[in-house]
Parts: structure tokens; C-alpha cells; sequence
């Protein structure tokens, strides 16, 4: 969700951006839906398989399970537990990012997903991107 100022009802942000006081009794703030997310927060530790689990909800899932997680236990393999501060147990994948056409190129997406993980990150010991997953982890679990 995206919330602008509407002045009179029918002029476009950019347009209100001279109203002379903020309290202006012709501007109403809306929420307006910009796009949508999709995530996946995995619990690692919730006597579930979470590779397995991951494999049956989606390709992009079960890939990043392959990279990050070990098949016998559904944890983090041990080379990529080294490489991850322990302060949770739960694995956070963002699966999708949209904006609708008129909200793209304006910097939204990125401002948008770093809050909506800032939101959801609470208790994960790993954010990943299902994008980027196999360059990400890969390459961290090789330095």
C-alpha cells in the first residue's frame, strides 16, 4: 500500500504538491494498492522437514532448499550454519515482488520490499531472495 494526499478528489500528487497548508480541507490521504508481495517464512525447527516442505509448495522453493538446506535434517547445512549468526531459526524467502505498470520506476519496489523485510524478519536467521538465491548463497557459502 502506498498512501498519497488527493486535493479535491481528482488531481494527481504531483499536482497537490503546491497546496499552501498541510491542513488543507480540500486534500483527503488515501491507501492505494501499488503492487504485491508474495514471502515465505520457513520454520526450521517446528519438527517438519523444511527442505521437503519447500519442495512441495514450488520449484523456486525447492531450489533454494538445495543451496541452503541439508535433506536429512531440514536445517541449514553446516557450511552455511558457520556463515550465519545465530539469531533465530526461521528461513524468511521472498518469492515475489510486483508493481503495477504506473507505480514502476520511481524506486518503490526496493523502498517497499526492505520494509516489508524489516517487518517480517524477526526471528529469521536468513532472508533470501528466490531470484537470487543461487548467486547469493553460493557465493556466501564460499568465501
Amino acid at each position: 500500500m502506498h498512501r498519497q494526499r488527493m486535493h479535491d478528489g481528482g488531481q494527481t500528487p504531483e499536482e497537490i504538491s503546491g497546496c499552501a497548508t498541510a491542513g488543507c480541507p480540500s486534500c483527503t490521504t488515501e491507501d492505494v494498492a501499488v503492487g504485491a508481495m508474495t514471502f515465505y517464512r520457513v520454520h526450521l525447527d517446528r519438527g517438519r522437514n523444511a527442505y521437503w516442505a519447500m519442495e512441495e509448495v514450488s520449484e523456486e522453493l525447492y531450489e533454494i532448499a538445495q543451496v541452503l538446506l541439508d535433506p536429512q535434517t531440514g536445517s541449514f547445512t553446516s557450511e552455511v550454519g558457520e556463515l550465519l549468526e545465530y539469531v533465530g531459526s526461521a528461513l524468511l524467502v521472498m518469492d515475489r515482488v510486483t508493481l503495477d505498470p504506473q507505480w514502476r520506476g520511481h524506486g518503490l519496489a526496493a523502498v517497499l520490499g526492505i520494509e516489508a523485510i524489516h517487518r517480517l524478519m524477526p526471528g529469521c536467521r536468513a532472508i533470501v531472495d528466490s531470484l537470487g538465491v543461487e548467486a547469493v548463497a553460493v557465493g556466501s557459502v564460499s568465501r
